[in-house]
Parts: C-alpha cells; structure tokens; sequence
C-alpha cells in the first residue's frame, strides 16, 4: 500500500471523521472492553488515533502515567490533541508522535500497546508487527482490532479496489510467529445498512478509508455503480456492505 497515498487520505478526512466514522467508534468501545480494568498500564502506546475515539475511552477508563500517541497523519493528530487536552480532570504526560508506525522507535518500551482499525492498513503485517513490539515489555499486552477477509466484499464483486485483508488463520499464525500468545480473539461478521450507493461511497470519503476514496470515477463510471449496487445489494432499508471486524488481546511471550 502507498503511505503517502493513505496519509493524504486520511489528512483530507480529518475534519469529517469524527462525525462520519460511526462504527470505527462503535470499534473502539467493543476493543477497550477486552482490556482488564486491574491491568497495570502505567505506559500506553496508541497506533493510529484518528481524532481520538479510543484515546478518549482510555483516559477515562485507566490510570495511564505516560500515554505515548501516534498517527501517520498530522492533521488527525492535531485533532486528537485538541480533543484531550479540553478534558477535565488530571491528565497523564502524553507524547503526540507523528509518522509511519512500522518504523517508529519509543525511548521507553510500554506495558500495552492499541490500536484500532488500523493493522489492515500494513502493506506487511509481519514486518510491521515485529518492529511495533520492540515498543512492548516482555509479557506485556497488544490490543487491537482489525478486519478479515471477506470485509466490502461487495465492492470486490464488483471490480473495484480494495484492500487485501488477511484470513482469521492467516492473521493468527502471523501474531503466533512474532511470540505473541492469543488470550482473545473475536469476529463480529456484521451488514452495514447504508440509505443508497451514493452514502456508502460518502462513508468511504468522509473516513478517507479504502482505495475507493481515489478511485477515477467518470460519470458513466459512477452511474453503473449506482445502478448495479442497488440491483445486487439491496434490503429492505437500503443497501448492505460486509463488515468482518477482529478484535484480538495478545500477550508478548516472556
């Protein structure tokens, strides 16, 4: 996958997502309720804030002393900033950390490490996951959600590109290799119910998530889209698209 390409994405949706990325949010809810409320998580590394859904949920869920916080994209990361320092109460020492996850370095190593709905974007996620957990302490927790294979495969169908998400066996295999130890892994194969085509394409720009949002779209181009959505995907409350999200908790073996 381009970084560059998925930055840009991401920067130009900065303003929308928020309001527009109502099941990414959904996500973040389900993914901090696998974490242990006893747990020590003295240091926290986040992976892709977005505009702060999860950073939120996990300042008021824990007792973090240091909250380490990254995007690829600055004007998300500006976002989630000015969303958490509005918070009341005693915050912790938090670091806002801009740039590619795959290749960042932390001047400490963290008790738990999250991330939601961002691995998917990793061109190799073995790789990725090798280099994010030498910012883990040994025996430390990884938290994450993800999606699987079969996730828009509407849009698939369809000839259209997409991401090529990893299988249930294929992703756990990858995490066994890297030294994790699984403790939880859930599927939630899900239908998102969008009014038409034109506002699933919306969701899509408003998120700046999957390659659609850059996809050349010439007005006969987008008119058989329309036309052949509604024809194959339609219900009764409008038209449906696959949503396979994976959430996973992962101990960094000893």
């Amino acid at each position: 996958m381009n970084k560059n390409l998925i930055k840009s994405r991401f920067s130009k949706a900065a303003l929308s997502y928020e309001n527009a990325a109502f099941k990414q949010k959904l996500m973040a809810e389900d993914l901090i309720k696998l974490i242990d409320l006893k747990q020590s998580v003295n240091k926290v590394y986040e992976i892709g804030c977005g505009t702060g859904f999860l950073s939120e949920l996990l300042l008021w869920r824990f007792d973090i002393k240091t909250f380490y916080i990254n995007d690829i994209s600055s004007l998300m990361l500006s976002y989630c900033e000015d969303k958490l320092l509005s918070l009341k109460g005693n915050l912790p020492e938090i670091f806002f950390i801009e740039g590619d996850a795959t290749c960042l370095s932390l001047k400490e190593s963290c008790d738990l490490i999250v991330s939601n709905a961002v691995f998917q974007w990793f061109f190799d996620f073995k790789s990725a996951l090798l280099h994010i957990k030498t910012n883990l302490k040994q025996g430390g927790t990884l938290c994450f959600s993800s999606f699987l294979r079969g996730t828009c495969a509407e849009l698939e169908s369809l000839g259209l590109p997409g991401i090529d998400y990893l299988t249930e066996n294929e992703l756990l295999n990858i995490l066994k290799e890297c030294g994790f130890e699984i403790e939880i892994f859930e599927v939630k194969e899900q239908k998102i119910i969008f009014e038409n085509p034109h506002k699933l394409l919306k969701f899509f720009k408003d998120t700046g998530t999957n390659s659609l949002v850059s996809y050349h779209w010439t007005p006969g181009r987008l008119k058989n889209f329309m036309l052949e959505y509604e024809t194959r995907f339609k219900e009764s409350d409008g038209v449906s698209l696959s949503w396979i999200p994976c959430y996973v908790k992962a101990r960094l073996r000893n």
